[in-house]
C-alpha cells in the first residue's frame, strides 16, 4: 500500500526506539482489548442477561395466551347466533316493552348490518342500565356507543345508543 497516512505511520514506527515500540505495541493491544470488550463483549453479555429474564416471562405469557385462545374459541362456539337486523329490531322492541321502556323510545332504526340506533328520552337511568344488562346477558346484544345526558328531573336521562347484535 502506498497511502500517505500508512507511509507516515510506518516512518514514525521505524523512527521509534525498541523500548518505545514495545510501549506503543502493548498500548495498542490494551486499547484493542478495551475496545473489543466495550463494543462487542459487554453488549452481548447485557443482551444475554436481558434474554435470560425476558424469555421465561414471554413463555409464561404465551402459555396464558394459549389458554385464553381456547377460552375465546369456546365462547365463540357458545355465543348466540347472529340476529338479522329485522329480528334485532323486533327483539329490542319486545324487550323494551317487557321492561316498560317502549314509551321512552323516540327512534329505533337499523344502522348497518346487525346494528340499531336508539334514542330514548326521559328514561329512568337505572331501568336503562338493567335493560342493557339484560340485552347483553340474555341475547348477546351489546351497546357499542352511548351518549347519556341527564335531565333536570332526578334519575331521568336522555340516551342515544348504537347497539349491536351478537356475531359481529
Amino acid at each position: 500500500m502506498n497511502i500517505p497516512l500508512f507511509d507516515r505511520l510506518r516512518n514514525t514506527w521505524n523512527s521509534l526506539q525498541s523500548r518505545e515500540r514495545l510501549v506503543v505495541g502493548v498500548g495498542a493491544v490494551i486499547l484493542s482489548a478495551l475496545l473489543g470488550y466495550s463494543i462487542v463483549w459487554a453488549p452481548v453479555q447485557r443482551d444475554l442477561s436481558n434474554l435470560r429474564i425476558d424469555v421465561p416471562k414471554q413463555r409464561t405469557q404465551l402459555a396464558l395466551m394459549r389458554v385464553q385462545a381456547k377460552q375465546v374459541a369456546q365462547l365463540r362456539s357458545s355465543a348466540p347466533a347472529k340476529i338479522a337486523s329485522g329480528n334485532l329490531l323486533t327483539k329490542l322492541e319486545q324487550s323494551a316493552q317487557n321492561r316498560g321502556l317502549r314509551e321512552n323510545i323516540t327512534r329505533m332504526e337499523p344502522d348497518e348490518t346487525n346494528a340499531v340506533r336508539l334514542s330514548l328520552d326521559a328514561v329512568d337511568f337505572n331501568a336503562l342500565l338493567r335493560w342493557l344488562k339484560e340485552l347483553q346477558t340474555q341475547n348477546g346484544i351489546r351497546p357499542e356507543t352511548a351518549t347519556i345526558t341527564a335531565q333536570s328531573e332526578l334519575g331521568l336521562v336522555n340516551a342515544r345508543l348504537l347497539v349491536r347484535g351478537p356475531g359481529l
